[in-house]
């Protein structure tokens, strides 16, 4: 079984906390490998009108079982009306997020990397395969998706940067 890490809301977008850094009151209270207790909700998802969730997290992550569990009980005691997920459309964490929304009839916004726009500030033109295109497309698409998004779920493979 894998070892994950799992936090919610803003306080830890743009930056790393390890399990044992986090305020057990505002994360997730997830053990080791990644189970919740039966009885746990996250309360800000409950307090608010509108959820723009954004499901994010490392490439590599693939157990979607664990996502489904987590959001699913993220959720529960919110409509599906009242909530729209933010898709990153990267591989990983942000695809099993836009699988889990269509799969439970969500509603969701696409914020695909745009790669091959040279021309946005911040550029920075690197090449693949000598085509070149801009490296800070998918930071441009983070900042994007924070600006329309109101909670963050973020799954960690344990292993990637």
């Amino acid at each position: 079984m894998n070892s994950y890490d799992i936090w919610y809301d803003w306080t830890y977008l743009g930056k790393y906390k390890g399990k044992d850094e986090v305020d057990a009151a505002e994360a997730a209270r997830v053990d080791h490998f990644g189970v919740l207790p039966e009885d746990y909700h996250f309360s800000k998802f409950s307090t608010r009108e509108v959820v723009n969730l954004i499901v994010a997290g490392g490439r590599n992550f693939n157990d979607y079982d664990l996502l489904e569990r987590i959001v699913t009980l993220a959720l529960s005691k919110k409509d599906n009306d009242d909530v729209t997920f933010i898709c990153g459309m990267a591989d990983g964490a942000d695809s099993l997020g836009l699988k889990y929304a269509k799969q439970y009839g969500y509603e969701w916004q696409e914020f695909p990397a745009d790669w091959d726009n040279l021309d946005v500030t911040p550029c920075v033109i690197r090449y693949r395969n000598g085509k070149p295109y801009n490296a800070a497309a998918g930071n441009i698409r983070n900042n994007l998706m924070a600006e329309h998004a109101t909670h963050l779920l973020a799954f960690w493979d344990g292993k990637s940067t």
